[in-house]
């Protein structure tokens, strides 16, 4: 017996058989449609028309700080004429979908929130009476392939208190076309939803970072039958696509050196779909800072977290035009700064004054300061390890040091000035003019150019307190 329900595209084919149903033709009619229905696998199930749809207002309420990627628009609810116990849920995003949109941390995931009651339909907390989720364990294929969902009846704690995974909820997408949504269904009569109801949607990717769509949840009576809301155009649940892709790079901008003190670094990406993926795969040396998942026009913002180095892993996804690309790997050193000491005495440095060095550094710490030549100079003043008292002639020699932090390398080095009489002897005559030496008391040592991870040391020791210390 030749079935009357069957796809639409197919009817003229149905009325020829009617026709030729007494012939002795129908037999290889028959057999040949049988065998391009294994070529051209076509799922009648998905085939079918949709005999209720109803679809949500736009969400208005989005959190400023919200990942375009994440931003759920608008929900969508239908049945379709070849089974109307299984209830499709679509979430319409902003961005198109990718394949790990909700593997990619602990955080990020997405719920279809059902409620039985209008008084308790309310967006936040965990009153729900069904939870439909994406699988948070396994990425979306590249295709429209149907992969395995989550649902269960939460307890007012939002903990699993019935777990409804015999009614076999699955989710789909088609990452390979580019599209914004992702598909999910269930058997109505085994989870037990009924014919009315109130639903929404609910994204996060992060613990402060989530949206609710639309902005109050959306009533549903199945036993509507009448014309599909006139609003976005309908999302289909699975329909075979041709598409023809090609291979693609990805590439990386080159990067060099960079120091733990600039605390960021933006990082330029190709590739030929303009799309991206990023991640760090060393995360206690550096971080992604914002969404890995975007555009290649759009930097990626790379946190520098502790010396050593950072390795980015990068890939472009899929997307209607071209295949995903083989992941490409970034490496750059992340250093600590060296320390620049800049010391200043006063003018006179006379036997019995007492002077005040004024040291400064551009490291975090203070530096320790240490006389080494406890008979020319001492440290009089606990409270105040700069102050310095001359006893006498001579030179007085100090050691500075600090031992470094995360974006600092230590610092170790000697530092000296001349210690002068109180009372300058009478001048001599001299055949040859004396030179005399004039100018500022002040000290400076400058850094090497480069950093390095061992504290320079000079042992060039001598000079007067009007020197500069190369």
């Amino acid at each position: 017996m030749i079935s009357e329900k069957m796809p639409v595209f197919l009817n003229p084919l149905l009325e020829t058989l009617k026709e030729l149903k007494s012939s002795n033709i129908l037999t290889t009619i028959v057999a040949a449609t049988l065998f391009f229905s294994n070529v051209i696998t076509i799922d009648i199930a998905e085939a079918a028309q949709k005999t209720y749809q109803k679809m949500s207002s736009f969400d208005i309420s989005t959190p400023s700080n919200l990942s375009a990627q994440y931003d759920l628009e608008f929900v969508e609810v239908g049945l379709y004429d070849n089974n109307s116990d299984i209830l499709y849920i679509w979430f319409h995003y902003r961005s198109p979908i990718v394949r790990n949109m909700f593997t990619v941390n602990s955080s990020s995931w997405a719920m279809a929130a059902i409620w039985t009651s209008q008084s308790r339909a309310i967006l936040g907390g965990n009153d729900q009476d069904f939870r439909i989720l994406p699988n948070r364990n396994s990425q979306y294929p590249l295709d429209n392939s149907e992969i395995s969902a989550d649902a269960y009846i939460p307890d007012s704690s939002g903990n699993r208190k019935v777990d409804l995974g015999k009614c076999k909820p699955t989710t789909w997408s088609n990452i390979g076309s580019n599209v914004k949504w992702i598909g999910m269904k269930i058997s109505r009569s085994c989870a037990g939803i009924p014919d009315k109801f109130w639903i929404a949607g609910y994204t996060s990717y992060a613990s402060d970072k989530w949206d609710w769509a639309p902005d109050s949840a959306m009533y549903v009576d199945l036993n509507e039958k009448g014309s599909p809301v006139a609003s976005p155009s309908p999302t289909p649940s699975a329909t075979p696509t041709l598409n023809t892709r090609k291979s693609q790079t990805f590439s990386f901008d080159q990067v060099y050196s960079q120091y733990l003190t600039e605390g960021l670094v933006e990082i330029s990406t190709n590739s030929d779909s303009g799309l991206r993926n990023v991640r760090s795969t060393t995360p206690v040396v550096c971080q992604v800072s914002n969404s890995g998942t975007g555009y290649t026009y759009d930097d990626v913002s790379v946190n520098l977290l502790s010396e050593g180095t950072c390795t980015l892993e990068g890939y472009a996804p899929a997307n209607s035009t071209y295949f995903e690309s083989p992941k490409t790997y970034l490496n750059f050193q992340v250093l600590r700064s060296e320390q620049e000491v800049d010391i200043t005495i006063p003018d006179k440095t006379k036997v019995g004054s007492i002077v005040n060095l004024d040291v400064l550094s551009t490291g975090d710490g203070v530096m320790q300061l240490t006389v080494r030549t406890p008979k020319i100079c001492s440290q009089p003043s606990k409270s105040n390890q700069y102050r310095l008292k001359l006893l006498k002639v001579g030179t007085c020699r100090f050691e500075l040091f600090s031992p470094g932090n995360n974006d600092f390398l230590p610092y170790e080095d000697m530092w000296e000035f001349d210690v002068i009489g109180a009372v300058a002897p009478k001048p001599k005559p001299s055949p040859t003019t004396k030179k005399n030496i004039s100018g500022s008391a002040t000290t400076t040592k400058n850094p090497a150019t480069a950093p390095s991870n061992k504290p320079t040391t000079s042992t060039k020791i001598g000079g007067t307190a009007d020197t500069k210390k190369p």
